[in-house]
């Protein structure tokens, strides 16, 4: 019903009595025993130079992949960067054309509105900040109207540019409020 499981006793129980108890064992000299163990060595050391390249192979080829994802990563971020700068500065210098158009009509109030809209994009730009204190000093000068905003907005713009000519008229225009 079940099969006699094969084990090392048992082919040996197997093997005596094919021999009929008789065990022909024929002992390797010491030179036998020498090219053997050499053979092995050497078959060992094919086999572990074997698995050494393609371990070598497999690890180059991975880095050189994700070397080029990362690379690919990086430039798609790049590119990103430069078309979200892109559209900021096209917003930007819609937002101040817009500004300049009411400026010129005389309509303050949308004139700042659009100016800071565009301070928002690029707050430490001298020219957007120079363009609001304008617009604020010529409603101060006409209105009577946001001269204390004027004047501190020009205030840290002469800390920041203090020998800028048009920041130096801009003062005449305000100069009551700094008496």
């Amino acid at each position: 019903m079940f099969r006699k499981d094969k084990s090392f006793l048992g082919l040996k129980k197997e093997y005596l009595k094919a021999a009929e108890g008789k065990i022909d064992l024929k002992h390797a000299t010491k030179e036998q025993l020498l090219s053997i163990r050499t053979s092995v060595l050497k078959a060992r050391r094919k086999e572990s130079y074997i698995t050494n390249s393609i371990l070598t192979i497999l690890f180059i080829t991975v880095s050189i992949f994700i070397y080029f994802q990362i690379k690919q990563v990086d430039n798609s971020v790049s590119a990103t960067k430069q078309n979200d700068l892109k559209q900021k500065t096209e917003a930007y210098l819609a937002l101040i054309a817009d500004g300049d158009m009411w400026l010129t009509k005389g309509d303050w109030y949308n004139a700042i509105f659009q100016y800071k809209k565009a301070k928002e994009i690029f707050p430490k730009e001298y020219d957007i900040n120079y363009r609001l204190v304008a617009t604020y000093s010529y409603r101060c000068e006409r209105e009577f109207l946001d001269c204390n905003k004027a004047k501190n907005l020009l205030n840290e713009l002469l800390a920041l540019y203090p020998k800028k000519m048009d920041l130096l008229k801009l003062k005449e225009i305000l100069e009551y409020e700094y008496q």
